[in-house]
């Protein structure tokens, strides 16, 4: 197994957008927007929204999934890269998928740059405008947003049975693309054409093998 350690620096802010706030009824209409329970409190109603969003542990540490990370990654190949040389070499984007065996932790946690966990505390509550899918009427999404600095650091486990050393220094030219073009989580560069956006992006600051 070829491992190497990564630590992404954030550039924009984050947007979560957990998939597990959406219920059976949102899914199957396409609106993606589960219902809350509404109080008196309006402040109060929010603030369970956007809770519902987040990706965070049972004592409020904040984590991005490495799903994400994963997609982000691999979008990054685009079309440019392949995996070897010659005329009918594979594209390295309908490879990357397989070469990646694993990305530990599986719960990557958001740190700020001196270290520092961050938490459900330092959360800001996005407000954008939206279109309703079904309806076509405007509306109001509002999410967890989580300002710059923040940090991921993370170990990507490659199967080194079909690449070396040698394919390091194009992996992390990938990691980069995906950084300034992808982006992670919600509303990103590489997002659907209908949402793209400006969060998630970030810069690499460590890519190295380990061992």
């Amino acid at each position: 197994m070829l491992k190497v350690h990564v630590l992404l620096k954030g550039v924009t802010p984050i947007l979560m957008n957990n998939g597990e706030s959406i219920d059976e009824d949102s899914l199957n209409s396409g609106t993606q927007i589960k219902k809350v329970k509404g109080t008196k409190d309006k402040e109060a109603d929010e603030k369970i929204e956007v809770e519902k969003k987040m990706y965070k542990l049972a004592d409020g540490r904040l984590y991005v999934p490495t799903i994400n990370i994963r997609a982000a990654y691999i979008q990054g190949c685009g079309s440019s890269y392949k995996l070897g040389k010659g005329k009918f070499a594979p594209s390295l984007k309908n490879e990357m998928s397989g070469l990646i065996r694993a990305i530990d932790p599986e719960d990557c946690l958001l740190l700020t740059s001196d270290g520092k966990q961050l938490t459900d505390r330092d959360v800001v509550i996005d407000k954008r405008r939206g279109v309703n899918p079904n309806t076509g009427n405007a509306i109001i999404i509002k999410r967890p947003r989580i300002n710059p600095p923040w940090e991921l650091e993370f170990v990507i486990i490659f199967d080194d049975t079909r690449i070396d050393e040698s394919a390091l220094s194009m992996f992390e030219d990938v990691m980069k693309r995906a950084g300034a073009c992808i982006g992670i989580c919600d509303f990103r560069p590489g997002s659907p054409k209908n949402k793209i956006g400006w969060f998630g992006k970030f810069d690499v600051e460590k890519f190295e093998k380990i061992g």
